[in-house]
């Protein structure tokens, strides 16, 4: 490896310079081993993640391919009059989105962790409805920062709680407290 490489690499690593996917030369300067342990380093310490719940009433598909849901998040994101400009720019930010029908979240995950928290506590439309992003990782600096009287812990185990309820010849449905 030259000089260049290892300092291109030394830079990806400490998260200094954002890229949407690792230096293209590890191909050539690392055996796929190491190549899997730094990707997964990559996805773990250096992309961000946003969630969205969304809520019981919105009709969603328990498997969904990415591209759908994509498609659908523009889709159902204007209005008649004005389209959400920051559904757009959610979509275009995003490396890849998931939807988990259990918990009803959607997940993206975009190139950084400073772009995420850039995204925490805005709202993008979908359906018509308004779905609030959080991002995991304040969520969790707040739990840990926060007070443990309830009554100053605004916001604490926020993504934590769940409640289904069952009844004869009803589907279970969720209910999210916020």
């Amino acid at each position: 490896m030259i000089p260049l490489h290892e300092d291109a690499l030394g830079v990806w690593m400490m998260g200094s310079l954002v890229l949407s996917s690792p230096p293209g030369f590890l191909v050539c300067t690392h055996p796929r081993a190491t190549r899997v342990v730094m990707l997964a380093f990559f996805e773990a310490y250096l992309e961000g993640e946003i969630i969205a719940i969304v809520p019981p009433y919105l009709r969603m598909l328990k498997y969904i391919a990415e591209k759908t849901l994509l498609l659908q998040l523009l889709e159902h994101s204007e209005d008649k009059t004005n389209p959400d400009v920051l559904s757009r720019e959610l979509v275009e930010g995003a490396k890849r989105t998931s939807y988990e029908a259990d918990t009803r979240q959607l997940t993206f995950i975009l190139p950084d962790q400073a772009a995420a928290t850039s995204w925490h506590k805005k709202s993008v439309l979908f359906f018509g409805k308004r779905l609030q992003l959080l991002c995991p990782a304040i969520l969790d600096h707040v739990d840990m920062t926060a007070s443990s009287i309830p009554a100053l812990s605004s916001g604490r185990n926020l993504l934590q709680y769940q409640i289904r309820v069952l009844a004869n010849g009803v589907a279970a449905s969720t209910f999210l407290p916020f």
